[in-house]
């Protein structure tokens, strides 16, 4: 890791489907558990960067969550990881975001949430009711910019926080489109408009969370000409709903799966630490069928050339096909790698959620039922 000092700021967001978008299930509740994993997305000229923050534990005493990152910096990479805990006080009273990482943080802040507003915020909330809140940002970045994406250098000096109001939006939209555990889904949501006061500096913004009394999770924020969305949220495996526990049963009812939980570096077939989980579950569900042949195809969205994402999208199934292989003991002479690019979209490209719905990675069994 550079010794320059790094900062890093995330935000966890969604956005609003688009008409065109099939919506196969309503989610109400996200639990925050041991395992869950959040996906978020900034759009970016060269594709969208995805950002995997994982809940490390959940006890009495609070969450805790990590985050690895990674990035170029004239041409050398750059990884760091980032973890936060948030007291049990504070995900239940905390009246401050602090969204804003750096490498050299303690790991709590007193005070504040990470990822979610708190469960008093979301009632007063909806109950219309403003609340004062505070806002995490950094010093010398134009307020609300300050959370985008990764900054490698001295140029940012420190967090403050910008000081203001949180207050119930007028609007019409309950729902918005989130894909959970590998499915295009709508959750309900909450509408609040932030104003808030840096110094000489003032601005405002839209926030979007969670409607979850338990689990008021940030969803998304537009604020200083700058938007971010989650884009995915993955279960645990161990919880009934996460997609995991389908993947057996659909490779043997449709012959055809797609893997959930795998996350790849941005623009690489590199595998990211927090696919180990799903890769793991892939691989006991196929060594109970050893009788079983299966294609991995990797699949893409449409930034960047055809031909640039057809040779990604063969090497990210390729990837697969070897972890599975390698790490989890599965024949290799019973897997096969294809790439398809670009030329299976499940959604429009248009959107964050669109693009990140046709980065996937499907399984396809040799047998009569396919799909």
């Amino acid at each position: 890791m550079s010794q320059l000092k790094k900062c890093v700021a995330l935000a966890m967001l969604t956005m609003v489907g688009s008409s065109t978008t099939v919506f196969a299930q309503e989610v109400n509740h996200i639990p925050l558990a041991t395992g869950l994993t959040l996906v978020s997305a900034t759009q970016l000229p060269s594709g969208d960067q995805e950002n995997v923050v994982t809940v490390g534990d959940v006890s009495p005493q609070g969450a805790s969550y990590g985050w690895t990152f990674r990035t170029q910096n004239a041409g050398a990479v750059e990884t760091g990881t980032f973890s936060r805990f948030v007291r049990v006080e504070d995900l239940t009273a905390a009246p401050r975001l602090n969204p804003v990482f750096f490498s050299n943080d303690v790991d709590r802040f007193p005070g504040s949430t990470a990822f979610s507003i708190s469960r008093v915020t979301l009632q007063k909330l909806k109950s219309g009711v403003s609340v004062p809140y505070s806002l995490a940002t950094v010093d010398g970045a134009k307020l609300g910019t300050g959370w985008a994406g990764a900054t490698v250098g001295g140029f940012l000096k420190t967090r403050v926080y910008a000081r203001g109001t949180l207050a119930p939006a007028q609007t019409t939209v309950t729902h918005m489109s989130l894909l959970v555990n590998g499915h295009r889904s709508t959750v309900p949501v909450v509408h609040a408009r932030g104003s808030f006061t840096l110094r000489d500096e003032k601005i405002e913004g839209d926030f979007v969370m969670l409607d979850d009394d338990e689990h008021p999770l940030l969803l998304r924020v537009d604020i200083g000409g700058a938007s971010f969305q989650m884009i995915r949220v993955d279960f645990p495996a161990n919880d009934n709903r996460s997609a995991a526990t389908s993947v057996e049963a659909d490779l043997a009812s449709r012959c055809r799966a797609e893997i959930p939980g795998v996350y790849f570096e941005f623009r690489s077939a590199d595998l990211r630490a927090e696919s180990d989980v799903a890769l793991a579950e892939v691989g006991r569900a196929l060594s109970t069928h050893p009788d079983w042949t299966l294609s991995i195809e990797g699949h893409t969205d449409a930034v960047g050339s055809a031909a640039a994402n057809l040779a990604l999208s063969q090497r990210r199934a390729e990837a697969v096909r070897a972890a599975l292989s390698t790490r989890y003991h599965v024949a290799a002479s019973r897997l096969t790698a294809a790439g398809f690019g670009q030329t299976k979209p499940r959604e429009p490209n248009t959107s964050l959620e669109g693009r990140a719905r046709n980065r996937r990675v499907e399984m396809v069994r040799a047998c009569s039922a396919r799909l």
